[in-house]
């Protein structure tokens, strides 16, 4: 995270603020972004040293923070492209929160830059690798346990003295596994 956006930079007294927030921005964001999307954070982190007179760490702090709690982060915005189609940066969210329950890595990223994500074959391609990837483990679990309420399961244990079995070899652990290897 320090290179990508700091530049390698590790005093923030050397920090270019503005550069550095860009960058974070857009990574938070998930998009490219503009002015109007990163200046109030440049603003916000002026404003802390000058008029509150924060030490330029903690204003870069303040700004950063101000980031993670805005809606263009919380939330995932689709607003489409002119014929309302998700945009390649939209589909790279889309896909990475469904199947990996977390933001787009790089390669998302570079193809919604070269604005491949629209191309049905692209998708397929990055849909399968992405369920290869050890991260679409927390979509199985969590799209399993909400749909056949996995989280109940134990919730009426098993009489300990008529099904010693049960206890004895972990089965309400196992059931759960072999659920989430099925699906």
């Amino acid at each position: 995270a320090q290179n990508e956006f700091a530049g390698g930079v590790t005093d923030i007294a050397d920090l270019d603020l503005e550069l550095a927030l860009k960058r974070f921005t857009r990574r938070a964001f998930r998009r490219p972004v503009g002015p109007r999307d990163y200046e109030p954070y440049i603003e916000l982190a002026e404003r802390a040293m000058n008029e509150l007179k924060r030490s330029r760490e903690e204003a870069f702090y303040i700004a950063l923070k101000a980031v993670l709690v805005s809606p263009d982060f919380l939330y995932l915005k689709e607003t489409g492209d002119e014929s309302g189609k998700l945009t390649s940066w939209e589909m790279a969210n889309r896909l990475s929160y469904f199947l990996w329950s977390s933001m787009p890595d790089g390669q998302l990223f570079g193809l919604a830059q070269q604005g491949e994500l629209v191309k049905p074959e692209v998708v397929r391609q990055q849909v399968f690798r992405m369920l290869e990837d050890p991260r679409s483990a927390a979509f199985v679990e969590g799209f399993a346990t909400s749909w056949l309420r996995l989280d109940k399961l134990g919730s009426m244990p098993a009489d300990s003295l008529k099904f010693q079995e049960y206890y004895l070899h972990g089965l309400e652990d196992s059931m759960k596994a072999e659920t989430l290897a099925f699906v």
